[in-house]
């Protein structure tokens, strides 16, 4: 049987998929090793000597919800983890910072040594990375200084990045809750915006109450609305419960230009 014929296979196990992808990894890059160190995180030594950890809950969440073949999902995502295997071919920049939400459990799951991060409030945190043309990859240390970035400047120029690429920020719901839409993978990210909350403040009965249950949605009400939190809630967890790339169902309060945990 092909690689084709097994992913195919409608009895496919997570595992086994995992398998299957680690499989072509090893064919299409060649690293000096790749190994599971839980059931779904591959560590990997590139052919010219880095170390890389990869995330494989995502793909099988998108492997077994879309209708697309899965052959096709795997090579979007090889293309994607050409950037990091083969980082020579990608010409990165101050220009290219970006930040990103993320959790504790990513945290906790990666280890967070050389990450270059930031807390925002409660379990999640800024994680800042490189936006390159097929994948998002984390801004090291090394890189940080590399480029020259001190920390100081970090937030406010990776959020002028950030605004220079996104599309047109989209709000969708009649109140009392809405959700944001913003192109996908940087949507979470619209939480460091002070001038898009400013805005939104006269939408809401009292303060804004917003949760990040993914990377591609953010929720909000006002936390005088009763009905509009109980949906953000129940909203919030469908979310993270059934989508990819999650990151929190924590809800958040913004009191005076920040975010606090809502209770």
């Amino acid at each position: 049987m092909t690689l084709n014929d097994d992913l195919e296979s409608p009895n496919l196990k997570r595992e086994e998929l995992f398998r299957l992808y680690a499989n072509a990894i090893k064919a299409r890059f060649t690293p000096r090793k790749i190994c599971f160190q839980s059931p779904d995180r591959l560590d990997i030594e590139s052919a010219d000597g880095r170390s890389i950890k990869l995330f494989l809950e995502n793909l099988w969440i998108e492997c077994r919800n879309s209708t697309e073949p899965r052959s096709h999902i795997f090579e979007r995502h090889l293309a994607a983890l050409k950037s990091a295997m083969e980082p020579q071919s990608v010409s990165a920049g101050r220009d290219n910072v970006v930040p990103i939400i993320k959790d504790d459990e990513y945290l906790a799951s990666d280890g967070g040594e050389s990450v270059v991060k930031e807390h925002l409030a409660g379990d999640i945190w800024i994680v800042y990375a490189l936006d390159l043309p097929k994948a998002t990859v984390t801004l090291t240390k090394e890189l940080m200084k590399e480029f020259e970035i001190e920390p100081r400047v970090l937030r406010s120029l990776a959020l002028s990045n950030l605004r220079r690429i996104l599309p047109e920020i989209e709000r969708h719901g009649d109140g009392p809750w809405y959700m944001l839409a913003a192109g996908g993978d940087y949507t979470a990210s619209l939480l460091l915006f002070d001038d898009v909350w400013n805005g939104l403040s006269q939408s809401v009965e009292g303060d804004i109450v917003a949760a990040v249950p993914s990377r591609d949605v953010v929720l909000f009400t006002g936390a005088r609305s009763k009905d509009g939190i109980e949906w953000v809630k129940r909203k919030a967890h469908e979310i993270h419960e059934s989508g990819d790339h999650v990151v929190s169902q924590t809800l958040f309060r913004r009191v005076s230009g920040e975010w606090k945990v809502f209770d």
